[in-house]
C-alpha cells in the first residue's frame, strides 16, 4: 500500500498523462519525463521511452489511509484510451501503442500484483491509436486502417481490412484510423485523417463523406442518439449520411483547437488546448457555455475522461474531478492532502 505522500514522492520526473473511472477506484497513468541530464543524449524528446506508472485511488475500498496502490513497468510509453467494463470482470484495460502490449487488471480488489502486462498481444497493422467498449465488446482501431475486436486478451480478430486496405495503402501505415466508437456492433464507426470517417453498418465497411475535410481526432457516439467528431477546429455532429458543422471559432482564442472531448451528464464537454488559460467548455442543445471551474484546471498536456457519475482531468502535475455540482483535486504534486482538505477541495467521496 502507499500514500499521498509516497505517490507525490514517487511522480517527481513523471508527466500525468491520463486515467480511468471505475466505480470502486479512480486510475492515474503517468509516464516519465525525458531530461538530458538524467537520461543523457542518446535520446530527445520525441523518442525518449523510459517508466510508466499506474497508480489506484481507492477511497471506496478503504475506511481511512492508505487509499493508493502503484506499479511500474520499464520502457513503455504512449498507451491507448483505457477502458473499463466492471462488470465484465475488467476493471482497466490499456494497450501499448506501438508494441501492442495489452495492459490489464480484473477487479481493484485484487491485489496489486495481479496487474497483467501481456507483451505484444495486439500485432497490429501500425500504431494502435484508439481504444472504445461497444456492447460491452472492446475494439482498438490502427494506423493501417485495421479495426480489431478483443475475443481474448491474447486474441483479437481484425474486423475490416477485407475492405479498407484497399484505401489505406501507405508503407509505413501511417493514414489510417486515429479513432473509433459506435452504438452497437451494427454501427460502427472509424475515423481518420483528412475528414476520413467510415461506418461499418450490419458488418459491411464504407466511407462516409462529411463537409469537413480535416482530421478527425475522437468520436463519440452519445445517449442522445448522435455521433460527434472532434477535428480540433470544428466539431461535427450527425449520424450516418447526414452531419453538420459546430463552429467553435467564436469560443475560442485564435489557434487554440479541442484537445478532448467527453460525453457527461446530458451534454459533450470539450476541453480545449491550454485548457488552464482558456476554460472548459460545453455544448448544450447546440450552443457552446463556458463551464464554471471553481479550481485550477491542470497546466501542462490535458486529458479527459468521463463516466455517469464522474469527469476527471488530468495534467502534468494534477488530478481534478467534478460530480456534476462541485469540483475536487484528486492529486496535487505540489499540495499536500493535508493541505487540500482544509481547503475543502480534496476529492473524499466517503465525505460527501
Amino acid at each position: 500500500m502507499a500514500t499521498y505522500e509516497l505517490i507525490q514522492e514517487d511522480t517527481q520526473g513523471f508527466n500525468i498523462v491520463g486515467g480511468a473511472l471505475h466505480p470502486e477506484c479512480i486510475y492515474i497513468i503517468a509516464e516519465e519525463r525525458f531530461d538530458e541530464t538524467k537520461h543523457g543524449k542518446t535520446a530527445d524528446f520525441y523518442s525518449f521511452i523510459g517508466d510508466f506508472n499506474i497508480y489506484l485511488y481507492k477511497p471506496w475500498l478503504m475506511e481511512k489511509s492508505n487509499d493508493w496502490q502503484e506499479t511500474y513497468y520499464n520502457n513503455i510509453a504512449e498507451i491507448t484510451n483505457i477502458v473499463t467494463i466492471p462488470h465484465k470482470n475488467i476493471a482497466f484495460l490499456g494497450i501499448c501503442s506501438e508494441n501492442g502490449t495489452v495492459f490489464k487488471q480484473n477487479s481493484p480488489r485484487d491485489d496489486i500484483d495481479d496487474f497483467q502486462a501481456m507483451y505484444q498481444a495486439l500485432e497490429a497493422r501500425g500504431r494502435i491509436n484508439d481504444l472504445c467498449v461497444i456492447d460491452d465488446e472492446i475494439y482498438a482501431c490502427s494506423s493501417g486502417g485495421a479495426v480489431y475486436k478483443r475475443i481474448t486478451d491474447r486474441e483479437w480478430q481484425e474486423i475490416a481490412l477485407t475492405t479498407t486496405k484497399h484505401f489505406f495503402s501507405n508503407d509505413k501505415f501511417s493514414n489510417g484510423f486515429n479513432c473509433i466508437d459506435g452504438f452497437s456492433a451494427d454501427e460502427i464507426y472509424a475515423g481518420g485523417e483528412k475528414g476520413i470517417l467510415w461506418i461499418c453498418d450490419k458488418g459491411k465497411w464504407q466511407p462516409i463523406d462529411l463537409p469537413y475535410n480535416k482530421d478527425i481526432e475522437q468520436i463519440a457516439c452519445t445517449p442522445d442518439g448522435y455521433v460527434y467528431l472532434n477535428c480540433r477546429w470544428k466539431i461535427l455532429k450527425g449520424r450516418k449520411d447526414n452531419w453538420q458543422i459546430i463552429d467553435i471559432d467564436n469560443h475560442l482564442p485564435p489557434s487554440m483547437g479541442i484537445a478532448k472531448m467527453s460525453w457527461f451528464k446530458g451534454s459533450v464537454y470539450l476541453l480545449p488546448d491550454a485548457a488552464s488559460a482558456t476554460g472548459l467548455f460545453k455544448l448544450n442543445n447546440g450552443s457552446i457555455e463556458k463551464v464554471p471551474v471553481e479550481i485550477p484546471i491542470p497546466s501542462g498536456t490535458n486529458n479527459m475522461v468521463a463516466n455517469d457519475d464522474l469527469l476527471m482531468i488530468t495534467g502534468n502535475d494534477e488530478v481534478i474531478i467534478f460530480n456534476g455540482e462541485r469540483w475536487f483535486v484528486v492529486f496535487d504534486k505540489n499540495q499536500s492532502e493535508e493541505e487540500l482538505r482544509q481547503q475543502g477541495i480534496f476529492y473524499d467521496p466517503r465525505k460527501l
